[in-house]
């Protein structure tokens, strides 16, 4: 029998032996990543990357390619689908990188998805899902991606790439494309009599087309039919007209303001962005050394001994895979407001009333018996009911005017406020 200086002798041992063990799988799996990143450095190629050239080894960015890819960026993000930006490429005779093809579809979607324009270079690794049976699955998500932050100069700005991102997740979610509408006054203008949106509709004949807003579907034999005691249409260019002048007087313009939070955003954006990196990084090194313990185990006579060290790291993946959901969460949230900002930047440079900005400012519309238009402006969003128009009838206009359309007959409209000053 050992005695106690004995056995606390070889107990301290072996905790020593076990400590230098995992010491040792630690530094491996590091110097096996830093290889592997130095590897994909010299790996990345740009030979069909727009915007992108190879100059004596170095990724330099192409001034007038990169023109391009800002411009389907922006134009993304103001609302157009991929099939509008495939469309102005091939219409614009822009030539894609190295072949002479027209661009398809998915060559804007690639576009769009691609981490080299932020500057990021990501290197795609499988993941052990099952330690007995060491079974491996390709990665087709975020876990276990090696990724090099600043590889090379961005040509896209992380708020803007994630703001892409962010449209893309709304488009997926909801299983269609998200654009601009035509009609500004998408599910903002109802009808006073049957409380129905009044929708976008054209009449084209080979003599004239007409453009118009109606509350009703515009065949009887439709199944959306809905009768409505007002027949008169209304003229869409002199709606459009009425709500621009709406949008340009009671848009609030603190400019200065509006930057400042603009500039916070950028920073939280950046930072979040950052922080995903170093987290998706540090998954990729978890999942390192428990492919190394796989091993272990399977050159072992022991196939358990490295279970625990195992399922250790298996509850600090879950914490850390935790944290990047969060992450990315916030990340979509601060998007989304990019984008708004987006839209309220154009709209202080350039007056550019997107149906964004229109659904900031009018919060609701009726058509009244008459045709006239009542704009309503509140500080919170409004549900449409027969309360609502009863309410807003009571209230006395704080401005009207009239706007001509096609038909040059004059639309009147005019502004309440519901719930004190906005």
């Amino acid at each position: 029998m050992l005695g106690v200086t004995q056995a606390s002798y070889y107990a301290y041992e072996s905790a020593t032996f076990a400590q230098e063990e995992s010491k040792s799988i630690s530094e491996n799996v590091k110097w096996g990543v830093r290889k592997r990143m130095a590897k994909c450095q010299r790996k990345m190629r740009v030979k069909t990357t727009l915007g992108y050239d190879e100059i004596d080894g170095k990724i330099v960015v192409n001034k007038e390619e990169a023109k391009v890819v800002k411009k389907v960026f922006d134009m993304y993000i103001e609302g157009n689908s991929m099939r509008d930006i495939t469309d102005y490429l091939n219409g614009h005779n822009i030539p894609k990188k190295a072949t002479n093809e027209d661009w398809k579809l998915a060559d804007v979607m690639r576009m769009l998805g691609n981490e080299k324009y932020i500057g990021d270079f990501v290197m795609q690794k499988t993941v052990v899902v099952d330690f007995l049976s060491h079974k491996a699955v390709k990665n087709d998500g975020i876990i276990d991606q090696y990724i090099v932050p600043n590889h090379h100069e961005a040509i896209i700005s992380k708020p803007v790439f994630e703001a892409v991102r962010a449209i893309r997740d709304e488009n997926n979610k909801f299983g269609g494309m998200m654009f601009e509408p035509i009609n500004k006054l998408t599910s903002i203008l109802y009808c006073s009599c049957c409380l129905r949106p009044l929708k976008y509709a054209d009449v084209i004949t080979s003599r004239s087309s007409r453009k118009f807003l109606t509350c009703r579907a515009i065949r009887k034999n439709d199944t959306t039919f809905v009768g409505c005691d007002i027949h008169e249409t209304v003229d869409f260019e002199a709606a459009h007209k009425a709500t621009s002048d709406v949008v340009n007087r009671f848009m609030v313009k603190d400019e200065s303001k509006f930057k400042n939070i603009e500039e916070a955003y950028h920073m939280s954006i950046n930072k979040a962005h950052d922080d995903l990196v170093g987290f998706t990084n540090e998954t990729s090194e978890i999942n390192e050394k428990m492919q190394l313990l796989v091993k272990l185990a399977t050159d072992s006579d022991d196939i358990n001994k490295y279970k625990d060290d195992y399922e250790l790291l298996e509850k600090q993946l879950d914490e850390i895979n935790t944290k990047i959901a969060m992450i990315k969460r916030d990340l979509t949230e601060a998007a989304k407001f990019y984008i708004n900002a987006n839209y309220i930047s154009n709209f202080y440079k350039d007056k550019l009333i997107t149906y964004s900005i229109v659904k900031k400012v009018i919060k609701a519309a009726f058509r009244l018996p008459n045709n006239k238009i009542r704009f309503v402006l509140a500080n919170n969003e409004l549900v449409i009911n027969k309360e609502l128009y009863d309410e807003v009838m009571k209230l006395e206009p704080i401005y009207s005017s009239s706007a001509l359309g096609s038909r040059k007959k004059p639309l009147e409209y005019d502004v309440v406020q519901l719930g004190g000053e906005k």
